[in-house]
C-alpha cells in the first residue's frame, strides 16, 4: 500500500512539474528539397514551420534514421542520427535557439534515447551492426560520452518502431525483432544497472508504430493499425509486461496506404504529433492523448522531417 501511495505521489509531482513548464516548442530536424538540413519549430495547431538554425552541420551527410529525447527542464533537444549503415552522430541542441551545443560521432547508432531526470543522464540503446547485438549506455548530457552498462539478448535487432524510455521508473523499453522467427519483443532494461527487467512478445493482431512513455498516464502510448487490412488506426496504451494494447480512440484517413514517419509526444499538452505519408502526399496530425481522437489534420504538408520532439524549459 505504501509503495502504491509513493508511486501516486511521484506521478503527481512529475505531472505538476511537466505542466508547470510554461515554455515549450515542437522542434524538428528537416531536410529540404535542396538536401540541406535545418532545426525548425512547428506550430502545433497549423503545422507552420519556422527555421531556427539553418547552419546545421552538413558534414552529417545523408541521414537514414533518428532517435531523440529531451531535458524538459533545461530545454535541451538530444538527437541521435544514423549515418550510413553502421555509425551515427549524437547532438545536443538548444531548444530556444536551435543552436548545436555539442556533437559527437558514435561508434554504434542509437535507435532509442531517453532522458532520466533522476539519474541526470541520457539513456541510449544502440546497435553494433557487426555483431548484430544491441547495447544500453548511460550518456553524459554535457560531453555526450557513453558508458556501456548492459547488452540486450543476442539475436534481437531493432525494428523500425524503436522503443521508449520510462523516465519515472528508469526503464528502457526497446522493440526488437528476432532474426530467426521475425517476432517482435518488448525488452525492458534498467537505466540504472543495465539488467533485463522484462522480455515480452508483442501482440500479433496489430502493428504498433513509434511508442512513447506518457508520464502523466504512466503508460507507453503508440499509434497502432489493425492487421485486418483496413485503414483504421488507433491510439493505444501498450502494456510492456504483457505486450497487449488497449485502444484509447480510433481514426481513419480518406487516402489509403498511410504510414507514420516521425512522431512526438507532449504530456503537458496531452497531444501526440504524427507525420503520415503516402507516395503522393504528407499530412501533419495532432491526436489527443486522452481521447485518441484527431485534434487537427494539415493535409498536403510540404515538409520532410527527419526527427521531431516536443521540448519544454522552465525559464
Amino acid at each position: 500500500m505504501l509503495r502504491v501511495l509513493l508511486l501516486v505521489l511521484c506521478v503527481s509531482a512529475l505531472s505538476q512539474l511537466i505542466l508547470a513548464a510554461s515554455n515549450g516548442a515542437l522542434l524538428g530536424i528537416f531536410v529540404f528539397q535542396n538536401k540541406t538540413f535545418a532545426v525548425v519549430t512547428i506550430n502545433e495547431n497549423s503545422g507552420a514551420v519556422t527555421t531556427l538554425d539553418s547552419k546545421f552541420d552538413q558534414a552529417l551527410g545523408f541521414i537514414y534514421d533518428s532517435a531523440s529525447t529531451a531535458d524538459l527542464v533545461n530545454g535541451i533537444y538530444y538527437v541521435g542520427l544514423l549515418q550510413g549503415q553502421s555509425s551515427g552522430y549524437l547532438l545536443a541542441i538548444n531548444a530556444k535557439t536551435g543552436q548545436t551545443l555539442a556533437q559527437t560521432k558514435s561508434a554504434f547508432p542509437y535507435f532509442v534515447l531517453g532522458f532520466d531526470s533522476k539519474l541526470k543522464m541520457i539513456i541510449g540503446a544502440a546497435l553494433d551492426v557487426k555483431t548484430t547485438t544491441a547495447h544500453l549506455f548511460q550518456i553524459n548530457p554535457h560531453t555526450l560520452a557513453g558508458k556501456l552498462i548492459g547488452s540486450f539478448p543476442q539475436g534481437l535487432v531493432p525494428n523500425d518502431n524503436g522503443g521508449s524510455y520510462d523516465s519515472l521508473h528508469s526503464i528502457m523499453y526497446a522493440r526488437l525483432s528476432d532474426i530467426k522467427t521475425g517476432g517482435t519483443y518488448i525488452i525492458g532494461m534498467s537505466g540504472e544497472n543495465g539488467k533485463v527487467t522484462s522480455k515480452t512478445l508483442e501482440s500479433t493482431t496489430s502493428i504498433y508504430f513509434t511508442s512513447f512513455y506518457d508520464e502523466v498516464a504512466d503508460s507507453l502510448v503508440s499509434i497502432a493499425q489493425n492487421l485486418s487490412g483496413s485503414e483504421q488506426y488507433y491510439l493505444a496504451h501498450v502494456d510492456p509486461v504483457t505486450g497487449a494494447g488497449t485502444a484509447i480512440g480510433s481514426f481513419s484517413f480518406s487516402t489509403p496506404s498511410f504510414y507514420p514517419t516521425v512522431s512526438a509526444i507532449s504530456s503537458s499538452l496531452r497531444q501526440y504529433f504524427c507525420v503520415m505519408n503516402t507516395q503522393s502526399t504528407t499530412t501533419f496530425n495532432v491526436i489527443s492523448l486522452d481521447t485518441g481522437k484527431q485534434v487537427s489534420v494539415v493535409t498536403n504538408w510540404q515538409y520532410e522531417p527527419v526527427d521531431m520532439a516536443y521540448v519544454t524549459w522552465s525559464t
